[in-house]
């Protein structure tokens, strides 16, 4: 008995160990020579990597979109089946010249040229620009000036206050020993950080190209291809453009609702009120489009997706009921108001900005009540009163019917049955 229990203390360590090795281990890496790109998805800058291999590069049509061919290591991440780079062991820049064809003719080519990113918003803030070339290191130096400017004002900022918490401890000391204190001293402000980002200068290949299909190779310094940068490229457009939409229940406000083409139907239960947030979108081939910021996932080629891209502004919405127009809906600042003690819940309220100027905003949308019956259809109208293409939708409500009706017909055959087996039976 002991001798069986030690023989299974042994395996169950031995498994132990043997996972440790197995699960723990660091997957094996290789040198790779790769594609890093920095491509517009029509909203912002996406960073994909294109591993050996990949064949296909996706980058969006008629968008300056940046080049980077690198050698690096490059291991599989089972966790995510996809193959990643460790940029931090090797990051060597390969390549002097990026040479782009049509079929066998040389298009263009291409040297490497000094970009940043600037970031209006902050880096979190989205509406990436892409800068390069004198541009560049003018929008770098504007940075690096706010940056400079900023820390000297911190700097000034903190002496200040030192200085104001002197004088404030004096002026309540005069008070206590009864002495004239004059004014109380005023606290200094503190200084503002730029409100905007831009990365540090870097140098990479830089070009648009119109839709189609192209062969891009790198070469060295002396002319020759470099093995394994040999890449098709495909740039692509958007088939189709339209308005989408963002719909907050006022119900569920934090779970809205997208519909995003014309097909789509938006159903709501009884009566209710919907906030809808308008977006300018395109419709892309969802392979490309998938392939454009994730090329090592799926997509299939025969099928068109939607991509929201900017709110869209200085647009109003009709509502129509049987071609007749009901309702022009113009955007609006809502806030969120929490009903107030034990009981759960939420009100949606108008933000006045007469009564309220510097409040925030918890959203901005166009407001439509649903009658309880009825259909509707949903149109955007540009500032020059045409109806923009695919914004339209219909709203239909939802009726619900008496539980008991239901009940009461589907037992009727049931009853009458029964009452014609009682007469039968009596008249016998």
């Amino acid at each position: 008995m002991k001798k069986r229990y030690l023989i299974s203390c042994f395996l169950l360590l031995f498994l132990l160990i043997f996972s440790l090795e197995v699960f723990g281990a660091a997957p094996p890496k290789r040198r790779e020579i790769v594609y890093s790109l920095n491509v517009w998805d029509g909203k912002d800058y996406a960073a994909p990597f294109y591993p050996a291999s990949l064949d296909t590069i996706y980058v969006m049509a008629d968008f300056e979109n940046v080049y980077s061919v690198k050698e690096t290591l490059v291991y599989y991440w089972p966790i995510t089946r996809e193959y990643m780079a460790d940029w931090d062991s090797l990051n060597k820049d390969v390549g002097e010249t990026l040479e782009v064809l049509k079929g066998n003719q040389v298009i263009g080519e291409y040297k490497k040229v000094d970009y940043v990113f600037y970031y209006p918003k902050g880096y979190w803030g989205g509406g990436t620009q892409l800068y390069t070339g004198e541009k560049a290191r003018a929008k770098k130096k504007e940075y690096d000036k706010a940056t400079d400017r900023y820390w000297k004002e911190v700097d000034k900022y903190y002496k200040e206050y030192n200085e104001y918490n002197k004088k404030l401890q004096e002026f309540y000391q005069k008070i206590q020993e009864g002495k004239p204190a004059g004014k109380i001293p005023q606290e200094p402000k503190q200084p503002k950080a730029p409100t905007f980002y831009v990365t540090d200068v870097s140098k990479a290949y830089v070009f648009s190209l119109p839709v189609g299909k192209y062969t891009i190779r790198a070469k060295d310094k002396d002319g020759k291809v470099i093995p394994g940068t040999v890449k098709t490229l495909i740039a692509f457009s958007h088939r189709r453009e339209g308005i989408g939409y963002n719909i907050i229940p006022e119900s569920k406000w934090t779970y809205p609702e997208t519909a995003n083409d014309s097909s789509d139907i938006i159903y709501q239960y009884r009566e209710g009120t919907l906030y809808f947030q308008p977006y300018k979108e395109w419709e892309f081939n969802e392979l490309e489009y998938n392939k454009l910021s994730k090329p090592q996932s799926a997509g299939r080629s025969d099928r068109w997706i939607w991509v929201h891209m900017d709110r869209a502004s200085k647009i109003r919405l009709n509502i129509f009921s049987k071609n007749s127009l009901i309702a022009q809906i113009r955007e609006r600042p809502y806030y969120v108001e929490q009903i107030p003690g034990s009981a759960l819940g939420y009100n949606i309220r108008l933000l006045d900005r007469k009564e309220y100027p510097y409040a925030t905003a918890d959203f901005t949308a166009f407001k439509f009540s649903v009658p309880p019956t009825g259909d509707y259809k949903l149109v955007a109208i540009n500032e020059n009163n045409d109806i923009i293409e695919n914004s339209d939708r219909y709203i239909r409500p939802i009726t619900t019917t008496d539980a008991r009706n239901i009940f009461i017909t589907s037992i009727a055959p049931l009853i009458i049955g029964i009452i014609i087996f009682i007469i039968r039976r009596v008249g016998r």
